[in-house]
Protein backbone atom coordinates (compact mmCIF):
# COMPACT_ATOMS: atom_id res chain seq x y z
CA UNK A 1 0.00 0.00 0.00
CA UNK A 2 1.93 3.70 -0.93
CA UNK A 3 2.47 5.80 1.57
CA UNK A 4 0.40 8.42 2.56
CA UNK A 5 0.40 11.35 1.72
CA UNK A 6 1.41 10.25 -1.28
CA UNK A 7 4.28 12.03 -3.32
CA UNK A 8 1.44 13.99 -5.35
CA UNK A 9 -0.64 14.42 -2.13
CA UNK A 10 2.56 15.86 -0.53
CA UNK A 11 3.11 18.23 -3.64
CA UNK A 12 -0.43 19.37 -3.30
CA UNK A 13 0.10 20.35 0.17
CA UNK A 14 3.34 21.70 -0.07
CA UNK A 15 1.77 24.06 -3.19
CA UNK A 16 -0.97 24.90 -0.92
CA UNK A 17 0.69 26.14 2.06
CA UNK A 18 3.54 28.27 -0.36
CA UNK A 19 0.58 30.08 -1.53
CA UNK A 20 -1.50 30.15 1.53
CA UNK A 21 1.86 31.39 3.27
CA UNK A 22 2.47 33.87 0.73
CA UNK A 23 -1.26 35.72 1.19
CA UNK A 24 -1.42 38.12 3.77
CA UNK A 25 -4.98 37.80 4.24
CA UNK A 26 -4.69 34.10 5.35
CA UNK A 27 -4.32 33.96 9.23
CA UNK A 28 -3.50 29.94 8.97
CA UNK A 29 -4.12 27.08 7.06
CA UNK A 30 -5.05 23.84 8.03
CA UNK A 31 -5.29 20.34 6.55
CA UNK A 32 -8.74 18.75 6.88
CA UNK A 33 -10.67 15.68 5.43
CA UNK A 34 -9.57 12.19 5.85
CA UNK A 35 -5.70 13.15 5.78
CA UNK A 36 -6.00 15.84 8.28
CA UNK A 37 -7.72 13.30 10.33
CA UNK A 38 -4.36 10.39 9.51
CA UNK A 39 -7.61 7.87 8.03
CA UNK A 40 -6.96 8.96 3.98
CA UNK A 41 -5.49 6.44 1.71
CA UNK A 42 -3.70 7.01 -1.81
CA UNK A 43 -7.00 8.32 -3.45
CA UNK A 44 -8.26 10.55 -0.91
CA UNK A 45 -8.59 14.27 -1.86
CA UNK A 46 -6.74 16.96 -0.12
CA UNK A 47 -8.94 19.28 2.06
CA UNK A 48 -8.24 22.58 3.46
CA UNK A 49 -9.51 24.96 6.29
CA UNK A 50 -8.33 28.37 5.24
CA UNK A 51 -8.67 31.07 7.95
CA UNK A 52 -8.87 34.64 7.22
CA UNK A 53 -9.37 37.21 10.18
CA UNK A 54 -12.30 37.75 11.71
CA UNK A 55 -14.17 40.75 10.02
CA UNK A 56 -12.22 40.02 6.79
CA UNK A 57 -15.02 38.84 4.86
CA UNK A 58 -15.03 36.01 2.02
CA UNK A 59 -14.23 37.94 -0.97
CA UNK A 60 -10.87 35.70 -1.08
CA UNK A 61 -13.01 32.45 -2.01
CA UNK A 62 -13.70 33.89 -5.24
CA UNK A 63 -10.15 35.11 -5.88
CA UNK A 64 -9.45 32.09 -5.58
CA UNK A 65 -11.97 30.34 -7.45
CA UNK A 66 -11.04 32.55 -10.52
CA UNK A 67 -7.29 31.66 -10.06
CA UNK A 68 -5.67 28.72 -8.81
CA UNK A 69 -2.25 28.55 -11.09
CA UNK A 70 -0.41 29.05 -8.26
CA UNK A 71 -1.46 25.80 -6.63
CA UNK A 72 -1.69 23.75 -9.66
CA UNK A 73 -2.55 23.19 -12.78
CA UNK A 74 -6.27 23.16 -12.86
CA UNK A 75 -8.83 22.19 -14.93
CA UNK A 76 -11.82 22.69 -13.43
CA UNK A 77 -12.85 25.09 -9.97
CA UNK A 78 -15.36 27.13 -8.47
CA UNK A 79 -17.30 28.33 -5.32
CA UNK A 80 -19.36 26.96 -4.01
CA UNK A 81 -21.42 28.45 -0.96
CA UNK A 82 -19.58 31.41 -0.67
CA UNK A 83 -16.82 29.44 1.54
CA UNK A 84 -15.85 26.75 -0.16
CA UNK A 85 -13.59 26.37 -3.61
CA UNK A 86 -13.49 23.13 -5.06
CA UNK A 87 -10.99 21.95 -7.90
CA UNK A 88 -9.29 19.54 -9.78
CA UNK A 89 -5.98 18.95 -11.60
CA UNK A 90 -5.33 17.71 -15.23
CA UNK A 91 -3.88 14.60 -13.52
CA UNK A 92 -7.41 14.78 -11.97
CA UNK A 93 -5.82 14.91 -7.93
CA UNK A 94 -8.93 16.68 -6.04
CA UNK A 95 -8.48 19.43 -3.48
CA UNK A 96 -10.95 21.95 -1.92
CA UNK A 97 -10.26 25.22 -0.07
CA UNK A 98 -13.13 25.75 2.76
CA UNK A 99 -12.81 29.01 4.21
CA UNK A 100 -13.56 30.50 7.61
CA UNK A 101 -13.18 33.26 9.83
CA UNK A 102 -11.09 32.44 13.19
CA UNK A 103 -13.49 33.05 15.30
CA UNK A 104 -15.03 29.85 13.75
CA UNK A 105 -12.46 27.78 13.87
CA UNK A 106 -13.27 27.31 17.48
CA UNK A 107 -15.60 24.94 16.09
CA UNK A 108 -13.91 22.69 14.50
CA UNK A 109 -12.56 19.29 16.26
CA UNK A 110 -8.54 19.38 16.56
CA UNK A 111 -8.15 15.48 16.37
CA UNK A 112 -9.96 16.41 13.09
CA UNK A 113 -7.48 19.25 11.27
CA UNK A 114 -3.71 19.45 11.08
CA UNK A 115 -1.80 22.42 11.27
CA UNK A 116 0.19 24.08 8.43
CA UNK A 117 1.08 26.94 9.32
CA UNK A 118 -0.29 30.30 11.57
CA UNK A 119 0.21 33.56 11.90
CA UNK A 120 -3.19 34.26 14.08
CA UNK A 121 -4.50 33.18 17.15
CA UNK A 122 -7.24 31.32 16.04
CA UNK A 123 -7.31 28.00 17.21
CA UNK A 124 -9.60 24.63 16.84
CA UNK A 125 -11.05 23.75 20.58
CA UNK A 126 -14.80 21.52 19.62
CA UNK A 127 -15.49 18.10 19.75
CA UNK A 128 -16.60 15.14 17.59
CA UNK A 129 -18.91 14.97 19.88
CA UNK A 130 -20.48 18.71 19.65
CA UNK A 131 -21.02 17.59 15.69
CA UNK A 132 -23.19 15.31 16.58
CA UNK A 133 -26.14 14.53 13.60
CA UNK A 134 -29.51 14.40 13.62
CA UNK A 135 -31.32 10.93 13.25
CA UNK A 136 -32.37 10.88 9.51
CA UNK A 137 -34.33 7.58 10.31
CA UNK A 138 -38.46 8.72 10.65
CA UNK A 139 -37.02 11.22 7.38
CA UNK A 140 -36.13 8.02 5.69
CA UNK A 141 -38.90 5.68 6.46
CA UNK A 142 -41.65 8.22 5.28
CA UNK A 143 -39.60 8.65 2.07
CA UNK A 144 -38.92 5.09 1.40
CA UNK A 145 -42.69 4.45 1.36
CA UNK A 146 -43.40 7.51 -0.65
CA UNK A 147 -40.93 6.44 -3.19
CA UNK A 148 -41.99 2.68 -3.41
CA UNK A 149 -45.66 3.59 -3.99
CA UNK A 150 -44.87 5.25 -7.04
CA UNK A 151 -43.70 2.19 -8.87
CA UNK A 152 -47.17 1.36 -10.17
CA UNK A 153 -47.12 4.96 -11.92
CA UNK A 154 -43.58 4.56 -13.57
CA UNK A 155 -44.37 0.96 -14.42
CA UNK A 156 -47.94 1.62 -15.80
CA UNK A 157 -46.49 4.78 -17.81
CA UNK A 158 -43.84 2.80 -18.89
CA UNK A 159 -41.27 5.19 -17.63
CA UNK A 160 -38.45 2.66 -16.78
CA UNK A 161 -35.61 4.95 -17.08
CA UNK A 162 -37.42 6.90 -13.88
CA UNK A 163 -37.91 3.79 -12.11
CA UNK A 164 -34.15 2.97 -12.21
CA UNK A 165 -34.20 6.18 -10.88
CA UNK A 166 -36.59 5.48 -7.95
CA UNK A 167 -34.69 2.37 -7.28
CA UNK A 168 -31.51 3.90 -6.81
CA UNK A 169 -33.26 6.38 -4.42
CA UNK A 170 -34.44 3.49 -2.53
CA UNK A 171 -30.96 2.04 -2.28
CA UNK A 172 -29.24 5.35 -1.39
CA UNK A 173 -32.13 5.14 1.76
CA UNK A 174 -31.38 1.88 2.41
CA UNK A 175 -27.56 2.41 3.05
CA UNK A 176 -27.75 5.53 5.16
CA UNK A 177 -29.94 3.69 7.34
CA UNK A 178 -27.55 0.59 7.41
CA UNK A 179 -24.83 3.73 8.50
CA UNK A 180 -26.74 4.85 11.02
CA UNK A 181 -27.44 1.66 12.23
CA UNK A 182 -23.51 1.04 12.63
CA UNK A 183 -23.82 4.52 14.62
CA UNK A 184 -21.36 6.02 11.38
CA UNK A 185 -22.28 9.70 10.85
CA UNK A 186 -21.26 11.65 7.48
CA UNK A 187 -17.92 13.49 9.97
CA UNK A 188 -17.10 10.18 10.48
CA UNK A 189 -17.11 8.75 7.15
CA UNK A 190 -16.04 11.59 5.65
CA UNK A 191 -16.09 11.74 1.78
CA UNK A 192 -18.45 10.02 -0.15
CA UNK A 193 -16.05 7.79 -1.89
CA UNK A 194 -15.73 5.62 1.02
CA UNK A 195 -18.30 2.89 2.38
CA UNK A 196 -16.75 -0.49 2.60
CA UNK A 197 -15.57 -0.10 6.39
CA UNK A 198 -18.23 1.30 7.49
CA UNK A 199 -20.83 -1.66 6.53
CA UNK A 200 -20.63 -4.92 8.12
CA UNK A 201 -20.10 -7.86 6.18
CA UNK A 202 -24.05 -8.92 6.51
CA UNK A 203 -24.83 -5.43 5.09
CA UNK A 204 -22.40 -5.73 2.19
CA UNK A 205 -23.63 -9.32 1.82
CA UNK A 206 -27.39 -7.23 1.79
CA UNK A 207 -26.32 -4.91 -0.76
CA UNK A 208 -24.00 -7.02 -3.26
CA UNK A 209 -26.69 -9.12 -3.84
CA UNK A 210 -29.33 -7.01 -4.62
CA UNK A 211 -30.50 -7.42 -8.63
CA UNK A 212 -28.95 -6.00 -11.25
CA UNK A 213 -31.09 -2.37 -12.29
CA UNK A 214 -31.89 -2.70 -16.08
CA UNK A 215 -34.62 -0.27 -17.65
CA UNK A 216 -37.35 -2.62 -18.11
CA UNK A 217 -39.98 -3.93 -16.22
CA UNK A 218 -38.95 -7.04 -14.36
CA UNK A 219 -35.89 -5.47 -13.70
CA UNK A 220 -37.70 -2.05 -11.93
CA UNK A 221 -40.18 -4.38 -10.44
CA UNK A 222 -37.54 -6.94 -9.13
CA UNK A 223 -35.48 -4.12 -7.50
CA UNK A 224 -37.50 -2.44 -6.07
CA UNK A 225 -39.37 -5.54 -4.25
CA UNK A 226 -35.73 -6.70 -3.28
CA UNK A 227 -35.32 -3.22 -1.96
CA UNK A 228 -38.48 -3.37 0.25
CA UNK A 229 -37.46 -6.16 1.70
CA UNK A 230 -33.99 -5.34 2.55
CA UNK A 231 -34.75 -1.89 4.01
CA UNK A 232 -38.56 -2.34 6.05
CA UNK A 233 -37.60 -5.09 8.85
CA UNK A 234 -34.26 -2.96 9.08
CA UNK A 235 -35.72 -0.07 9.89
CA UNK A 236 -38.62 -1.20 11.46
CA UNK A 237 -36.48 -2.69 14.03
CA UNK A 238 -34.30 0.55 14.28
CA UNK A 239 -37.86 2.63 14.83
CA UNK A 240 -38.90 0.23 17.78
CA UNK A 241 -35.67 0.26 19.68
CA UNK A 242 -35.60 3.73 19.36
CA UNK A 243 -39.45 4.82 20.29
CA UNK A 244 -40.69 6.02 16.83
CA UNK A 245 -44.19 5.82 15.84
CA UNK A 246 -43.99 3.14 12.60
CA UNK A 247 -46.72 4.47 10.04
CA UNK A 248 -48.49 1.05 10.14
CA UNK A 249 -51.59 2.99 7.57
CA UNK A 250 -49.42 4.07 4.98
CA UNK A 251 -47.33 0.98 5.10
CA UNK A 252 -50.18 -1.29 4.52
CA UNK A 253 -51.38 1.06 1.93
CA UNK A 254 -48.21 0.92 -0.34
CA UNK A 255 -48.13 -3.25 0.42
CA UNK A 256 -51.62 -3.38 -1.02
CA UNK A 257 -50.94 -1.12 -3.87
CA UNK A 258 -47.70 -2.90 -5.41
CA UNK A 259 -49.73 -6.11 -4.76
CA UNK A 260 -53.10 -5.08 -6.39
CA UNK A 261 -51.16 -3.29 -9.66
CA UNK A 262 -48.14 -5.41 -9.96
CA UNK A 263 -48.57 -8.20 -8.00
CA UNK A 264 -45.42 -7.49 -6.38
CA UNK A 265 -45.28 -9.08 -2.50
CA UNK A 266 -42.70 -7.52 0.14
Amino acid sequence: MAAVPTELQHALIDAVVRTMEADPRVASLWLSGSLGKAQGDAFSDVDFVVAVPDGAGFAIVNDYARDLSAIADVVHARALFGRVVTAMTRSIERFDLFFVSEGELAALDPAAVKQLFARGPGRPAGSAASGSEPSKLEGNIGEFLRVLALAPVVIGREEYLLGVDGAMLLRRMTVETMLEENGVTQSMRGGVLKLNRFLTADQRGELETLPALAPTRASVIEAHGALARVFLPRAKAMAAARGLVWPHEFEHAVRSALARELDLAI
